[in-house]
């Protein structure tokens, strides 16, 4: 949800990331990781019960992976890997929450 509803108030080509080309990341598939951490992970976190520790696992592996690629400089189709992933901006800053969750 922390990606989802940024991209809906955000009406930029940083705001929606659903639809960004990149070589080795699904914006709409982080998406709702994301969403399945917002909702799950933090009851966990808190030691209420129904929390969902597989959706952390999920999230952090992908987040490390994102924020890696967010400082990226190997090239792909003409552009660092950085400045690919650095063009969702949601997304890249949700990874950085994430992983410091």
């Amino acid at each position: 949800k922390l990606l989802a509803n940024f991209q809906r108030r955000v009406q930029s080509s940083h705001g929606d990331c659903d639809d960004l080309v990149h070589p080795s990341v699904d914006w709409a598939g982080w998406r709702k990781l994301t969403d399945v951490f917002a909702d799950s992970v933090p009851p966990w976190l808190n030691g209420e019960p129904g929390g969902n520790p597989d959706g952390f696992n999920d999230a952090i592996g992908e987040a490390a992976g994102i924020v890696w690629k967010g400082s990226s400089g190997a090239v792909a189709h003409g552009m660092t890997i950085a400045e690919c992933t650095n063009q969702c901006v949601g997304g890249v800053l949700s990874a950085y929450l994430i992983q410091s969750a």
